[in-house]
């Protein structure tokens, strides 16, 4: 979804639909700037020049890449980002602090190439995230084989109990044996 442009612009008085449409028109339809004028004036009652669409777009464009890049569109609130759950656990909290992060190192890498330290700063911490996710994983992981393990061995030692009464029950007779012939 489109922010569109600036509040003084012709284009920002489009309703949410109308600005979808014209997205379609641009991005799906792949239309002219001028067929987009003529749709535009036509359906929305708007007139507006080439280069204010071809600045549209642009911005249309630049929104749409880093939505791609990230995954964050920018309009999730805090609790879609937390995947809609109304309890905040850690999956989930690293999860947003992630896309919200990888969203600003987009932004920033984008608008302001110049801001080198940032954009370190924000890798290295989403590289943090990331490596806390992955050792999250690898535990819990180690955790499922071990249970599995203990699974595995208490079926092990319950296959196993007949065989041991069977043998208890064997050398207790031959200790009888042996205590009847003396």
């Amino acid at each position: 979804m489109s922010k569109i442009a600036a509040s003084d612009s012709k284009w920002a008085g489009l309703t949410e639909e109308q600005r979808d449409t014209l997205e379609g028109w641009l991005f799906e339809e792949n239309i002219t700037y001028r067929e987009a004028l003529e749709r535009a004036e036509k359906e929305f009652g708007i007139t507006a020049s080439i280069a204010s669409i071809a600045r549209l777009y642009q911005k249309m464009a630049d929104e749409r890449l880093e939505t791609e890049l990230t995954g964050y569109d920018g309009d999730d609130k805090i609790s879609d980002l937390l995947g809609g759950s109304p309890t905040l656990d850690v999956e989930n909290l690293n999860h947003a602090a992630a896309m919200l992060m990888a969203n600003r190192l987009v932004q920033i890498a984008r608008r302001k190439p110049n801001k080198v330290k940032e954009m370190v700063s924000l890798a290295r911490a989403l590289a943090t995230c990331q490596a806390i996710e992955l050792k999250r994983d690898w535990l819990a992981l180690e955790q499922r084989k071990q249970i599995m393990e203990i699974k595995r061995q208490e079926q092990a030692a319950a296959d196993a109990a007949p065989l041991k009464a069977m043998i208890n029950t064997l050398f207790t007779k031959q200790q009888e044996d042996k205590s009847a012939a003396a």
